[in-house]
């Protein structure tokens, strides 16, 4: 769910159902705590949270993934409800709530230009509902967008709620580093940061 539905294929005979079709939100992190209850350590998430030795070496991380056992055995609901859209330059530009994206940062370029264009922060935020816009084209489509958009505002509430939750993970869990520069100011900062200046 990095913006762009990919489907996968999982297979574990004897305990995902063959043949069944799941339309929950799954995203890569979601990987980790599911395999590593697989392997049997069902808490790794909250062992990593607090803090634990693992092969000799100390970790102490967040993980944003979800355990999805229960979802891809049939056995319960999708527990990812949320995901939170970073770009490569570590900001947060959008957040998914089941059905709706709140867009925070756009980027206005097309096709390869997407790598040349800055993210405008948005005043306001666009709102999508994913399932009647999956292209995210009703802003530019829509006569009545922004009236639309008004007798929506109540989806941002929540929303800020997440965030504020998301965003207290940061400091809690600081990113191990920061994401590199391809422009000449970014890579002038990191040489400097080097060189110790």
């Amino acid at each position: 769910e990095g913006a762009y539905r990919v489907p996968a294929f999982v297979r574990w005979p004897g305990h995902f159902p063959a043949g069944k079709t799941l339309n929950g939100i799954v995203a890569h992190e979601d990987w980790l705590p599911t395999f590593s209850a697989i392997a049997g350590n069902p808490d790794i998430k909250e062992q990593l949270k607090e803090g634990v030795d693992l092969n000799g070496r100390h970790y102490r991380n967040y993980i944003d993934g979800y355990d999805l056992v229960d979802y891809l055995e049939g056995n319960g609901d999708d527990p990812r409800h949320e995901f939170w859209y970073v770009n490569d330059d570590g900001q947060v530009v959008a957040a998914r709530y089941d059905d709706w994206k709140v867009v925070f940062l756009e980027n206005r370029g097309e096709a390869f230009g997407v790598w040349r264009e800055p993210f405008v922060e948005l005043r306001t935020p666009l709102l999508f509902n994913l399932r009647r816009d999956p292209f995210e084209k009703a802003q530019h489509n829509a006569n009545v967008y922004d009236d639309w958009f008004l007798d929506h505002a109540f989806v941002l509430v929540p929303i800020q709620a997440l965030a504020a939750k998301f965003l207290q993970t940061m400091v809690d869990y600081p990113p191990s580093q920061t994401p590199g520069s391809f422009n000449l100011s970014g890579i002038e900062e990191q040489i400097k940061g080097g060189l110790g200046n």
